[in-house]
C-alpha cells in the first residue's frame, strides 16, 4: 500500500528532476535513492511507516467588545543593578488592531518589556 505522503514526495522529485540543473538533478537523485531505501526499509519492516503531522485548529472565538486599550501599561521603568535608567515611566496601551514590534541593540532589555507583556496576558 503506498501513502499520499509517499506519492506526494515523489511526484515533487519526478517534477523537479526534469526542470532542474545539473547541480540540483545530483541532489534529486539522491532524494529519490533515500525514497527508495526508505519504501524498502518499509517493506521489510526495519522502520515504522511515517506518522502523517497532526492538524491544529488555529482559530479562536471572537473577542466580543474590550475596553480600550485592551492592554495597558503605565509607569514602568528598568535599569540594570548599579546601572543607569534604561527606561523611565514608559507608558503604552495596546488594542485589538494594535501590531507590536520590539527592535533595538543587545543589551536594550527586549526580553524584559516582553516578560512585561506576558505577565499580564
Amino acid at each position: 500500500m503506498v501513502s499520499h505522503s509517499h506519492i506526494s514526495i515523489y511526484s515533487f522529485v519526478m517534477l523537479y528532476y526534469y526542470s532542474t540543473t545539473t547541480g540540483t538533478v545530483k541532489m534529486v537523485r539522491q532524494a529519490q535513492s533515500r525514497e527508495k531505501l526508505l519504501q524498502k526499509k518499509l517493506e521489510a519492516g526495519l522502520t515504522q511507516k511515517p506518522e502523517s503531522d497532526p492538524l491544529w485548529d488555529w482559530t479562536f472565538p471572537d473577542a466580543g467588545q474590550l475596553p480600550v486599550p485592551v492592554l495597558s501599561i503605565e509607569y514602568v521603568s528598568f535599569a540594570y543593578p548599579g546601572g543607569n535608567d534604561l527606561y523611565t515611566n514608559v507608558d503604552f496601551g495596546v488594542d485589538l488592531q494594535t501590531r507590536v514590534a520590539l527592535v533595538g541593540p543587545n543589551g536594550a532589555v527586549r526580553d524584559f518589556v516582553s516578560l512585561v507583556f506576558c505577565a499580564f496576558v
